[in-house]
């Protein structure tokens, strides 16, 4: 028998599942999976940590962003997004204050402005998630079996 915790886990992976499927054209992504979009550098334009300029939130590299109302680019892993459509998923505003450029090509990005950056948006399934959630249990079960 299920404790309500673990039950309660298995509703919210589901919940996640339910809720990217309803909001397709919503992306998630890291922050540090911020390119630019003018060049084709591999360098972050948003690495390290900072506060989101809204909510004051400490945004890591690897903290989740998104961006409403657009469509993935189709056969590539990187999408270009204005970059004032990127919002916090802490309190849904743009993370960003300050200007930005690119030091591979010294394009200048104004962060509430309409420039396009390249992101890799995040693929979430069952199993990710189940993994994210169960993953140090599944760990200590296989661990005892063997």
């Amino acid at each position: 028998m299920l404790g309500w915790e673990t039950a309660a886990l298995i509703l919210w992976i589901k919940d996640r599942l339910n809720l990217s499927q309803r909001n397709s054209s919503t992306l998630s992504f890291r922050k540090d999976s911020i390119k630019c979009g003018f060049c084709t550098s591999s360098a972050s334009l948003f690495s390290g940590s900072h506060n989101c300029y809204h909510c004051h939130r400490v945004l890591q590299g690897d903290e989740e962003l998104k961006c409403a109302n657009i469509t993935p680019s189709s056969g590539t892993a990187n999408t270009l997004v204005p970059i004032g459509t990127i919002k916090c998923n802490e309190c849904g505003r743009g993370p960003f204050y300050w200007n930005h450029f690119c030091s591979s090509c010294f394009t200048y990005f104004k962060c509430h402005g309409y420039h396009n950056v390249r992101i890799s948006p995040l693929t979430r399934n069952s199993k990710d998630l189940i993994k994210e959630v169960f993953g140090d249990e599944i760990n200590e079960l296989s661990m005892s079996v063997a």
